[in-house]
């Protein structure tokens, strides 16, 4: 929060747009909470519809927590496609009246593009708007779920398609 009552939005893949209260400083601020990529919080899904009527038939408290956000975090993204990604990038720079990526607001985007792939299409990166929003890229390279070395250099080699040894 910015002391301007505008506080991040979060999105993963199970629940649609909906305003939430959260705490910060002891005061109620609003966010928005997009779990479900494919559903645009009206019964119109994502992937079924333009991101022009997307944006003209959400429901207006909807389009005003994308209104009134200042960073939106995208977990689990690598399962959005880049026809998603483009289409909720366009739904935002529509309500925002704002021609940056996203209409402006910040991203940040967590996931691990070696598990799980989008359903269907290209992956995310592979969008348009990614190519324009310019991220910077951060990755974690210390495991923090399991703290026996043995089984944390079998995962890595495991995801990385390295070769496993007779060990293993």
């Amino acid at each position: 929060d910015a002391g301007d009552g505008r506080v991040p939005a979060r999105a993963g893949p199970d629940v649609p747009l909906q305003p939430v209260r959260v705490r910060p400083d002891h005061r109620q601020r609003r966010a928005g909470l997009l779990h479900r990529p494919g559903d645009a919080g009206d019964g119109r899904g994502l992937a079924e519809d333009t991101a022009v009527n997307l944006a003209k038939y959400m429901r207006k408290e909807n389009k005003n927590t994308i209104k009134e956000m200042r960073l939106l975090i995208i977990d689990e993204v690598s399962m959005l496609s880049d026809v998603l990604f483009d289409k909720i990038e366009e739904v935002f720079r529509i309500l925002r009246r704002n021609p940056q990526p996203f209409g402006g607001v910040k991203i940040l985007l967590s996931g691990d593009f070696l598990q799980l792939p989008p359903v269907k299409g290209n992956y995310c990166f592979e969008a348009k708007s990614w190519k324009k929003s310019r991220f910077v890229h951060i990755t974690s390279e210390k495991i923090h779920r399991y703290t026996n070395e043995k089984w944390q250099n079998l995962l890595l080699r495991m995801r990385t398609v390295l070769t496993m040894t007779s060990e293993d």
